[in-house]
């Protein structure tokens, strides 16, 4: 498949295998979860972040149907982490303000 949303990933950067070790002593479950719901959610055509973001919140959801909620609060709230107190432009890509 071909990835076409990279964009949008902020864990995912095109790897054929997950760089996050489940067996390594500081394996972060989230950022394992994250990676294989972006590789999986990047592929899709006429993408834009909202639904990027419905697809990752869907693919969590099936995934871990009881934990998700938490899981894709924690995973939006990195968002704004990883781009360090995002202004108004990452507001417009993420959010359409």
């Amino acid at each position: 498949m071909d990835v076409r949303n990279l964009q949008f990933c902020f864990y995912y950067k095109g790897e054929e295998e997950c760089p996050y070790d489940r067996k390594s002593s500081d394996y972060d479950n989230d950022a394992g979860f994250a990676w294989m719901s972006e590789a999986i959610c990047c592929k899709a055509d006429d993408m834009d972040v909202e639904r990027f973001l419905d697809l990752i919140c869907a693919h969590m959801g099936k995934w871990d149907p009881y934990d998700y909620v938490d899981r894709f609060c924690r995973y939006q709230s990195l968002l704004f982490v990883l781009c360090g107190n995002p202004g108004k432009e990452f507001l417009g890509i993420f959010f359409a303000v």
